[in-house]
């Protein structure tokens, strides 16, 4: 991989642990998580397979490890993610756990020619798992592919197996309105972004006009509009799992929400500003901006924003 694609896996790092120490995890990180790496630790015991499907840069993987290794309980943890910059930096912190696989779940068919996201039977060499966790990406997967992704999940957990989830970027009817979706602020920093005049600027001295509308798409891509809940509620019913659902308010102060939002990968909502320093100002400015609104709104105070996070536990009944 090329510098910049290790360097923006050690910057997403950072966005979850202060300096990149995996002992100081930032408050967003270490609340948001807590939650779905306990429920998951009480339902382990030795020798268990637990896959952590999205796992990007090991964020929840660490964090269950910290609890499954005081108690001295031993597992084969299945780690997977289709981004090698991201999971890279998840090799370079557990790869040294002989207990630990790393599998690339968007690679390579050697029969097809060509790379195509792996099913999670064949990403565990058909074995089946005891527990699965995802943590942050169930919103990332477009909505007509949720009910084929639990349908895989479903197929590939042993009968009484769970399949224990989080997100901060699914919109629920309950979510009161004094918090907003975990990534509002950076679809509101995306729209002053695009239509800010450096960024206009930018894109009309591209000599290719085709060229700047694929930079204007994709930069809309980042952060996708949000699936509702009841997506996923009717997949998790439609294959038969027992489901409880839970949420969770979790604050992000404007330095976290910065730090995060400055991560190569996702700064390419300004993507047309080719100048780092030039991009970096106009995306702090729309930031500060959007968080002045929600603190007007009341989603926000001088501590950050609330986001509302959502919590899935599912078992496999046969």
């Amino acid at each position: 991989m090329s510098p910049s694609d290790l360097a923006d896996g050690d910057l997403y790092h950072r966005s979850l642990y202060a300096e990149g120490d995996i002992e100081q995890p930032l408050g967003w990180h270490r609340d948001s998580i807590a939650k779905l790496v306990q429920a998951a630790a009480s339902r382990i015991s030795n020798g268990d397979i637990v896959v952590d499907y999205g796992t990007g840069t090991g964020g929840s993987a660490i964090e269950l490890l910290k609890i499954l290794d005081s108690r001295g309980i031993q597992i084969t943890l299945v780690l997977v993610d289709p981004l090698p910059s991201w999971f890279s930096k998840a090799w370079e912190l557990l790869h040294q756990r002989s207990n630990v696989e790393f599998r690339l779940s968007f690679d390579y068919d050697s029969k097809l020619g060509r790379k195509r996201f792996f099913t999670v039977t064949e990403l565990l060499d058909g074995r089946l798992a005891d527990l699965i966790i995802s943590s942050s990406t169930l919103h990332l997967i477009p909505s007509k592919t949720i009910p084929s992704l639990i349908e895989e999940i479903h197929a590939g957990l042993v009968p009484g197996g769970w399949f224990i989830w989080d997100s901060g970027d699914i919109d629920v009817p309950t979510r009161p309105s004094s918090s907003c979706l975990l990534h509002d602020p950076y679809r509101g920093v995306h729209a002053k972004a695009v239509v800010s005049a450096e960024h206009q600027d930018a894109l009309s001295s591209l000599d290719d006009e085709m060229q700047a509308q694929r930079i204007l798409q994709n930069t809309g891509r980042i952060f996708p509009t949000p699936p509702t809940v009841d997506i996923i509620t009717d997949a998790m019913d439609d294959v038969g799992f027992q489901s409880e659902y839970s949420t969770l308010e979790v604050s992000m102060t404007d330095t976290d929400a910065l730090r995060f939002i400055l991560v190569p990968r996702l700064a390419a909502v300004a993507a047309g500003i080719k100048d780092e320093a030039a991009r970096t100002a106009l995306i702090k400015r729309c930031l500060d901006e959007t968080l002045d609104e929600l603190r007007a709104s009341g989603q926000a105070d001088e501590n950050g924003y609330r986001s509302h996070w959502t919590y899935g536990e599912h078992q496999k009944l046969s």
